[in-house]
């Protein structure tokens, strides 16, 4: 289907770009701020529940590609984050084809520590945080198929601890205040998205408003930092999250991602 191209290849894009310019980064040891630039690569156990594409319970597993950047500015965080899974759906009761999805998640967050105190090994943040979250997937080359988007804005906090001179661990929970959820009422033949098929920005942005009544979230990160040498850094990662609707059926995923890559500051 044409929308799963269009999908894969923007996330693409966006990777590649945002690889170029971490190539660029100039030199940041004469600067008054401090940037921190992440790729990691990894795995993703999910379980799934979605009346509007099938009446079974799914669990799927994926690769898992993440990049971004962390900015520090003094006492503030500005936080990019850009992820992309691909895999396949599989059900004990279906197993004479896969059924692939993608999923994708563009994340900006602005975020302030809380209390700056001289000599404590920990820092606090909290702030806003921006998302386009992004579910799609396809039964197998039969025109049976189900999207969720959501662009909204969350509630987030993150602390960081350190261990010791070279390690620490930091823990990052997030919770959705409002936002856009797009999600077609059909599983099938839709006429308005396969006259718009093209334009992507019309199908990912044709939703209505919503807050916790209608979409539920949450999102926790807990990652593992640890210097390798002067500037690179060794991290792990995990990954928790949830998404859940009743509109216009129920929906319901667990996400679990593991992955490992490295820290540039």
């Amino acid at each position: 289907m044409r929308m799963k191209k269009q999908l894969t290849i923007i996330f693409v894009l966006l990777l590649s770009h945002h690889v170029t310019l971490v190539g660029a980064q100039p030199t940041l040891d004469s600067l008054p701020y401090k940037t921190n630039i992440f790729i990691q690569i990894g795995t993703s156990v999910n379980y799934l529940k979605d009346k509007s594409f099938s009446p079974l319970n799914y669990r799927s597993g994926g690769l898992v590609l993440k990049t971004g950047f962390v900015q520090s500015i003094n006492r503030y965080k500005l936080c990019f984050n850009l992820a992309f899974v691909s895999g396949n759906l599989k059900n004990n009761q279906v197993t004479s084809f896969a059924t692939p999805f993608i999923d994708g998640n563009v994340e900006l967050a602005c975020l302030k520590e809380i209390k700056k105190i001289e000599g404590r090994n920990s820092k606090k943040f909290v702030g806003l945080q921006y998302n386009t979250l992004i579910h799609f997937m396809q039964w197998g080359d039969m025109d049976s198929w189900g999207y969720l988007m959501y662009h909204g804005m969350s509630a987030k906090y993150m602390g960081t601890w350190r261990i010791n001179g070279s390690k620490h661990i930091q823990i990052g929970v997030a919770i959705p205040l409002a936002g856009i959820l797009v999600r077609p009422p059909y599983n099938g033949y839709d006429y308005f998205i396969e006259q718009h098929q093209d334009n992507f920005i019309r199908l990912a942005f044709r939703g209505k408003l919503t807050t916790w009544n209608h979409y539920q979230g949450v999102n926790c990160r807990v990652s593992y930092i640890s210097q390798m040498t002067g500037r690179l850094h060794f991290m792990l990662a995990y990954d928790l999250s949830y998404q859940g609707t009743d509109v216009p059926q129920k929906f319901r995923y667990f996400q679990n991602q593991f992955t490992l890559g490295f820290n540039r500051i």
